[in-house]
């Protein structure tokens, strides 16, 4: 009889494990993004130290910490290195774009008022008349047809 008990608790914790794993498994790749898209949001804005004792014991105050203080330039290259892995992962696209001497601003203005899938994406002008874009990469079928309608072209 405590054979059959051990066969049913040995059965039992096989099963739970394997449930684990896959759980585990679905759920990193959702994990890392949010990791990452938090390091971009992260990096896009400036941290000064905070003036106050609450102000240390903020999730952003330990990360530019362990980040080993960065200065803006800095966290901007960290923060581009999280946006090649959103790229590497498949969740973010870089597209550049010809504005052709358009108002650019234009074309951000109607990316910003676009219905899209993720609020976070980013322009980079270029002097010779370029944009890149980096947004996540479904978002990528309403900013083409934002950007053909402002005329600007791939």
């Amino acid at each position: 009889m405590s054979s059959g008990v051990s066969k049913r608790g040995f059965t039992f914790a096989a099963v739970t494990l394997v449930l684990v794993v896959v759980a585990a498994f679905l759920a990193w790749t959702p994990l890392r993004i949010l990791y990452h898209r938090n390091m971009v949001l992260d990096s896009r804005s400036w941290y000064q130290e905070p003036r106050t004792l609450r102000g240390r014991f903020t999730p952003r105050w330990l990360r530019w910490r362990l980040a080993g203080r960065p200065d803006p330039g800095q966290q901007m290259q960290l923060g581009r290195a999280h946006e090649d892995a959103l790229v590497a992962m498949g969740y973010f696209e870089r597209r550049t774009y010809l504005y052709a001497g358009n108002d650019p601003h234009g074309i951000v203005d109607a990316v910003r008022h676009a219905p899209l899938k993720d609020p976070l994406y980013f322009f980079s002008f270029s002097p010779t008349g370029t944009v890149e874009i980096l947004a996540q990469r479904d978002d990528f079928i309403s900013i083409d047809k934002i950007v053909r309608a402002n005329g600007g072209r791939r």
